[in-house]
């Protein structure tokens, strides 16, 4: 049972399908988001930050923030074929995943190294961007649809730098982060500074459509079940 203290009042007006949809996303994709740029990374203005998985409903979020929020420089790494729509989101710069020259791409791009990566992602990849960070840089690992990486200490130490989990359970500890968070994002929303990719909302029967898209990497943004 939901406690009256923990709702959060959206808005007095009423709300049509297409923002209901995209409401659906908000909490998730960019609560995640924020709570890493400000909580871990400790984001500020001018900040070179990346951001893996970026065609993502995180990995968007989070290039939005970076962009049109904090005023970052955001690279963002994603299959060429969806890049247009992280630039459009905000993106300075986009990396392939799939390039063999990462390291060498983000130098040309920050030659100090980024200050922030949000990693989405995981595997092996990471190492390098790891390796990409600039002196005190801040890495943020969020997911590992890739694998876990294992990240060398040494490295750390000689950047002077830090890794920084998120997870669910901040949605709870501490106390009232969460909805903070819900409440900022969602202000962002309804004041227009933000707006949501929703692909498409589902209706429930067809939730394995949704799977199947999502598993071909298909998908840009956040799908969303219709009850």
């Amino acid at each position: 049972m939901l406690e009256i203290g923990s709702l959060i009042k959206i808005s007095s007006s009423p709300i049509d399908d297409e923002n209901y949809s995209k409401l659906a996303s908000l909490v998730v994709n960019y609560g995640t988001a924020w709570m890493g740029w400000t909580r871990k990374g400790l984001i500020k203005e001018g900040d070179t930050v990346l951001v893996t998985g970026a065609s993502g409903g995180v990995g968007l979020a989070a290039v939005e923030l970076a962009s049109k929020i904090f005023k970052c420089k955001v690279i963002g790494m994603c299959r060429e074929e969806k890049s247009e729509q992280v630039r459009n989101f905000g993106a300075d710069h986009i990396i392939d995943y799939r390039s063999e020259s990462i390291r060498q791409e983000i130098k040309s791009i920050a030659p100090s190294g980024v200050d922030i990566v949000f990693d989405v992602v995981g595997g092996d990849g990471a190492i390098d961007l790891v390796k990409s960070l600039a002196f005190e840089g801040r890495f943020i690992t969020i997911g590992y649809t890739a694998g876990i990486p294992k990240i060398p200490a040494n490295i750390l130490l000689l950047k002077s730098a830090t890794v920084s989990g998120l997870w669910a359970g901040t949605a709870t500890t501490p106390p009232g982060v969460f909805k903070e968070t819900a409440n900022i994002i969602t202000n962002l929303f309804l004041d227009g500074k933000i707006n949501p990719l929703v692909q498409e909302a589902i209706p429930l029967e067809r939730v394995n459509d949704g799977f199947e898209k999502m598993g071909a990497r298909e998908v840009i943004g956040k799908l969303v079940i219709r009850m």
